[in-house]
C-alpha cells in the first residue's frame, strides 16, 4: 500500500468516526470529538478538574464559566453546578483526585460563589427569633369551644351527616394547648407555628377527628405541614364528638425527612406515630347500650359486629349499659375479646356476636353459642353499678 493511499484511508477513517459520533450523539458528541482531537478536556467535569489543577484550587467562577461556555456553548452551567463540583472535590467522590493544597484553596472563603453542599434546615435558637403574639387558654375560650362543638354536631345531624363545619383544626389546637399548657398564637396565619410552649419552642399542630365510632384509622392522612421551621409537631386525635383522645409529639429534626418524602407533605397517622411519643391519652371507654326486653327470655341484648370487634384494641374498657336503669358493667377490652371466637359468631348481620342478660341470671353476661341452648352458653359474672357522669 502506498503512503498516499494509507494517508487517504486514515483520513476517511477519521471522517467516518466523526460522522458516527454526530449521528449517534448529536452536537455534544461532535464537539467532544473536536476537543479530543485538539487535546482539550472533552467533558465539563474534565474541564473543571483541569482548571482546578492549573490554578492549584484558586478558581475564579466567572473565568470558569466563560471557559465552560466557550467549549460547551449549549451548557446551562451556573453557580449551583460549580457549588456541586466544589463540594465533590473537597468532601465528595472526587476528593481523591486533588492534592491537599488544592482542596484547601477550594474550601469556602466567604465569597458569593463559595457554596458547599446543602445542609439540613435548622431552626434558629429561641433567643434569636422574633417574638410571636400569643395568648393562654382561658375559661371563656373553652366555653365558646364547647358551644361551637354542640353547633357543629347539631348541623351534622340536621344534614344527615353529609355536611360538616370546618372547625376540627381550631378545636384541636385549643384542646391541645389547654391540656399541655401551651400558649396559642393570636394570628392563625402565623407561618408554620400554631402555639408556643413554656420554653419558647414553636409548635405546629395537626388534628385528625374520627368520622365514626372509635378513633381515626391510622392509614388516614394528616393535614399538610408548612415548609416553615418549627421545633416540634403535635398530632391531636379527637373522637367523633370532638373529645380529646390522644396527643402525639415528634421533634422537627426527626419528622422532617418523613414529611419531605411526601408529595403533599402529609404523612399518614401510622408513619407519624412511629416517630413520635404519646404525651396524652384519655382512658378510652367504648359504650354499648341496650333497651329492656319484657317479652323475651332475656332482658338485655347487645350485638358486636366484626368491624367493631377489630376496633376494640383502641379501647381500654367496654361498658355495657342498661338504658332503662342507667346501670352499667365495665370490662377490660382484652377480657371481652377472649369470648369473641369464630365458633360464637351468629348468622345475624356480618356474623355478629350476641351478648345477653338472661332473666334468670341477671348478674352475668351470657355469650350466645349458635346451635346450643342457653344452658350451654358461656357466662361471665359482672357487677352492675349506676352510671357516673363526667363533665
Amino acid at each position: 500500500m502506498s503512503p498516499e493511499h494509507g494517508s487517504d484511508l486514515a483520513a476517511r477513517t477519521v471522517r467516518a468516526e466523526r460522522s458516527e459520533l454526530v449521528d449517534g450523539q448529536g452536537r455534544g458528541a461532535s464537539k467532544a470529538f473536536e476537543l479530543r482531537r485538539a487535546g482539550m478536556p472533552d467533558t465539563i467535569k474534565a474541564l473543571v478538574l483541569d482548571t482546578i489543577h492549573r490554578t492549584r484550587g484558586c478558581v475564579d467562577y466567572e473565568t470558569l464559566e466563560r471557559a465552560v461556555l466557550k467549549h460547551f456553548p449549549w451548557s446551562a452551567f451556573k453557580k449551583t453546578h460549580w457549588a456541586w463540583y466544589r463540594y465533590q472535590c473537597t468532601k465528595g467522590r472526587l476528593h481523591h483526585l486533588l492534592s491537599t493544597k488544592e482542596k484547601e484553596n477550594l474550601a469556602p472563603s466567604g465569597r458569593p460563589d463559595s457554596v458547599t453542599a446543602p445542609t439540613p434546615r435548622r431552626c434558629r435558637k429561641v433567643a434569636d427569633r422574633p417574638p410571636l403574639q400569643t395568648i393562654p387558654i382561658k375559661k371563656a375560650m373553652l366555653t365558646a369551644v364547647k358551644a361551637a362543638i354542640r353547633g357543629s354536631l347539631a348541623y351534622e345531624r340536621a344534614t344527615g351527616g353529609n355536611r360538616k363545619i370546618g372547625i376540627t383544626g381550631e378545636i384541636g389546637e385549643v384542646l391541645a394547648c389547654n391540656q399541655l399548657g401551651l400558649r396559642l398564637c393570636v394570628d392563625p396565619r402565623s407561618k408554620g407555628v400554631d402555639a408556643v410552649d413554656r420554653k419558647g419552642r414553636r409548635v405546629q399542630i395537626k388534628t385528625r377527628r374520627s368520622e365514626s365510632g372509635g378513633l381515626p384509622n391510622d392509614a388516614g392522612r394528616i393535614g399538610t405541614f408548612s415548609r416553615h421551621p418549627f421545633d416540634y409537631a403535635l398530632l391531636v386525635i379527637l373522637d367523633r364528638e370532638y373529645r380529646l383522645a390522644q396527643i402525639w409529639q415528634a421533634e422537627q429534626a426527626r419528622v422532617s425527612p418523613l414529611i419531605d418524602r411526601q408529595k403533599r407533605r402529609n404523612p399518614n397517622l401510622a408513619a407519624f406515630k412511629r416517630l413520635a411519643m404519646q404525651v396524652y391519652c384519655r382512658e378510652a371507654v367504648h359504650v354499648k347500650e341496650s333497651k329492656r326486653y319484657e317479652d323475651k327470655p332475656f332482658v338485655y341484648w347487645w350485638d358486636i359486629a366484626p368491624n367493631e370487634a377489630e376496633r376494640l384494641d383502641q379501647y381500654e374498657t367496654i361498658a355495657f349499659v342498661q338504658k332503662d336503669t342507667g346501670r352499667r358493667c365495665v370490662l377490660p377490652a382484652a377480657s371481652l375479646k377472649v369470648f369473641l371466637t369464630r365458633e360464637r359468631q351468629t348468622t345475624r348481620g356480618a356474623g355478629n356476636w350476641g351478648i345477653k342478660v338472661l332473666r334468670e341470671r341477671p348478674d352475668e353476661l351470657a355469650f350466645e353459642q349458635p346451635g346450643a341452648g342457653p344452658e350451654d352458653w358461656s357466662f361471665l359474672p359482672v357487677n352492675w353499678v349506676h352510671e357516673y357522669r363526667q363533665e
